[in-house]
């Protein structure tokens, strides 16, 4: 009633005629739960995390930053600067839903969700994927650049629910990206090799389909492997665990899911 939001019976009969909510009322909702998700990480030690002082770092000019690092490290609002950032970088990548879903699959706080998101993002190189799709404003249709950043968005949400229900928590950010980040990059190459001969025709004919409506070759190709890329983790787990090479666990790992029909099983 506050924010004139419409009601459930309304919410319904819009749904009849196919509508939904609008966009302001969606600015609302975005607005609320970036309120709540403040709050609880202000309230946590997320703000404490030494890898999360970055984005304190950040969130200031680069001749404040060369001038004024000591000031800034002890800058009195600096938990509250960097929680701002943290809920900003969730939910404007991941959506309004995506904490909220997320504790309510695996049982874990919200602040565990932050941390996982953060982790996803840094392993997989996100930050970049993001800036070449943005970079392509006046080049693509926007259905095309929306199907561009759901493809990473959805990698980002299948990474942080594998780092939640696989990992030790709190997570460890620094730590975490840094055993993963190097598999990620060497099977980013490897794995459409590795994938079975009808996987590599339709990761071909998604490139292709994506050069044809005007992105880039290799991003079209980066994004084309992110489906197949969340066996990373599990790939990189096993490697590090055996002492066994990367691309090797990997030729296992696909022949196993070629055998299994694991494909066809998702």
């Amino acid at each position: 009633r506050l924010e004139r939001l419409p009601s459930g019976e309304e919410l319904r009969d819009r749904a009849h005629v196919g509508g939904g909510l609008t966009i302001p009322e969606f600015a609302v909702l975005l607005a609320y739960t970036k309120i709540g998700l403040f709050g609880e990480l202000l309230a946590s030690d997320v703000p404490e995390d030494p890898f999360l002082g970055r984005e304190l770092e950040q969130y200031f000019p680069e001749v404040l930053r060369s001038r004024y690092a000591d000031q800034i490290r002890e800058h009195p609002l600096r938990r509250e600067i960097i929680a701002t950032r943290v809920t900003n970088n969730v939910v404007d990548r991941a959506g309004t839903t995506f904490v909220f879903r997320l504790t309510e699959e695996t049982g874990m706080a919200a602040p565990d969700v932050a941390r996982a998101h953060t982790a996803a993002r840094e392993i997989y190189g996100l930050r970049a994927l993001w800036a070449q799709v943005a970079a392509l404003d006046d080049a693509l249709g926007t259905a095309t650049q929306i199907t561009l950043l759901l493809e990473v968005r959805r990698l980002a949400e299948r990474a942080t629910r594998w780092l939640l229900r696989n990992r030790a928590q709190p997570l460890n950010i620094a730590a975490t990206t840094e055993f993963f980040r190097s598999g990620v990059q060497e099977l980013s190459v490897l794995i459409p090799t590795l994938v079975t001969e009808n996987r590599r025709r339709t990761f071909e004919r998604t490139v292709d389909d994506y050069v044809a409506e005007g992105v880039p070759k290799d991003l079209a190709w980066s994004v084309g492997t992110l489906p197949d890329l969340i066996s990373a983790l599990d790939i990189t787990t096993v490697a590090r665990s055996t002492r066994r090479p990367v691309g090797e666990v990997a030729e296992v790992y696909f022949a196993l899911d070629e055998y299994l029909k694991m494909y066809w099983l998702r």
